[in-house]
């Protein structure tokens, strides 16, 4: 940063070196006795004598040159400081202006991230929909989520011969939940991958402190016929990746956990944080 010097410092300075030039050239002109007309004075003896008429005057000079150069060397340091206050203030400035863009890119990389997140949640209720699903037995057809409500239904009708005591065994339940997967695997695959897809887009985000509270948003859109479903398919091994984020995010939290349905016999299947809020961070 350039410091601007005073206009009296500048004349002080033009001072002082007219002074020492009018010396020195003095000084060179009485040395080689250069004979000096308008002081009638023809060697340096004699200006020596007329020198001494000026005496006191030459010692004026010479403490205002001193004067002058303290003046100067104080006005200086004085400038110097106001300088440096003003580098402090410019720097303050600009590290308040880089606070300011950094929470505005923040800002911004948060509303493209919702409009992203938002867009998949649409895209997870369109395709909810368009799920058309028939009867292999009545041929009757069913759409969205009726379509899924019938389709757990019907699974729960074919693992009840299964539900006399002792309760059903793990293996039994995977064996019977494949052979009715397979009726609807076209439409359920491609839900299942786009709702991990919403997740796993939720937990990569890089949005800290916020993530608990998208998970809550997509499952709010989450019907309990949908999370029936989600928390059954989870349990297969092709599930596992899905079920991870479900346990870290507490996507479950309001299933039916009633004693006596199929739900509640692999309740311990999962972590409990599936069927909690956790706030979650990283």
């Amino acid at each position: 940063m350039k410091v601007k010097m005073s206009k009296l410092t500048i004349w002080s300075i033009l001072i002082a070196i007219a002074c020492l030039l009018i010396w020195a050239s003095n000084y060179f002109l009485f040395t080689i006795s250069v004979p000096i007309p308008w002081m009638a004075v023809r060697n340096i003896q004699e200006a020596g004598q007329l020198g001494d008429m000026f005496g006191i005057s030459n010692s004026f000079f010479s403490a205002f040159t001193l004067l002058v150069v303290i003046y100067a060397a104080l006005t200086q340091r004085a400038e110097l400081h106001v300088a440096k206050e003003e580098l402090e203030t410019t720097k303050s400035i600009l590290q308040d202006q880089t606070i300011a863009l950094e929470k505005q890119n923040q800002s911004n990389r948060i509303a493209q991230f919702e409009r992203t997140l938002f867009g998949l949640i649409d895209s997870l209720r369109a395709l909810t929909n368009s799920i058309d699903l028939i009867h292999p037995d009545t041929k009757v057809r069913t759409s969205g989520i009726d379509a899924l409500k019938v389709w757990q239904k019907r699974l729960n009708e074919r693992l009840r011969p299964h539900a006399l005591y002792p309760p059903i065994e793990f293996e039994t339940f995977l064996r019977e939940y494949e052979e009715h997967y397979k009726e609807a695997e076209w439409d359920l695959g491609h839900y299942f991958r786009t709702i991990y897809n919403v997740l796993r887009y939720i937990d990569q985000s890089g949005i800290e402190n916020k993530k608990s509270e998208y998970c809550r948003i997509l499952r709010a859109s989450l019907s309990r016929a949908e999370l029936e479903i989600i928390f059954f398919n989870c349990l297969t091994p092709r599930g596992i990746k899905l079920k991870l984020l479900i346990e870290k995010y507490g996507l479950l939290k309001h299933i039916n956990t009633e004693k006596g349905s199929f739900v509640s016999l692999f309740l311990d299947q999962y972590d409990q944080g599936a069927y909690e809020t956790r706030k979650v961070s990283t």
